[in-house]
């Protein structure tokens, strides 16, 4: 029986997760990058302004950075979400539905077997049909 309830807790909670899809999905991105050049501000005036040391070189000297934060909501999925949602609803009234007649089905058995039971151990002789205790 616990098989049957899990699967109906997983059905369930699938069709909570559906549910979540509704909104919108929310990304951030950050960036951060740092570089070295070996090479002076005036540059540009005096082709000698540059050094030949390797950490000169790599020493990072300049930073960029980047932040963004981005908005994706697909409005056009709304309507396949309402079918599915209702979908998964129909799986879950047939799980529920299996549950319910695994439970009839053993508490028939064990009704049987108690009768069956009673029979051969003569609790209330002659209150037993021929056919139960066969």
């Amino acid at each position: 029986m616990a098989l049957y309830k899990s699967r109906i807790n997983v059905s369930e909670q699938e069709k909570q997760f559906l549910k979540t899809q509704y909104y919108p999905s929310f990304s951030m991105v950050g960036i951060f990058q740092t570089r070295g050049s070996g090479f002076g501000n005036g540059y540009a005036q005096n082709q000698n302004d540059y050094s030949t040391s390797y950490w000169d070189g790599i020493h990072p000297t300049r930073s960029n950075y980047l932040l963004g934060l981005g908005v994706s909501w697909n409005f056009t999925r709304t309507y396949r979400l309402s079918k599915e949602i209702s979908a998964q609803d129909y799986v879950s009234q047939g799980l529920k539905h299996e549950y319910d007649l695994a439970e009839q089905q053993l508490k028939a058995q064990l009704d049987l077997s108690e009768n069956k039971w009673k029979c051969h151990h003569g609790v209330r002789p002659g209150s037993c049909s021929v056919k139960i205790c066969q």
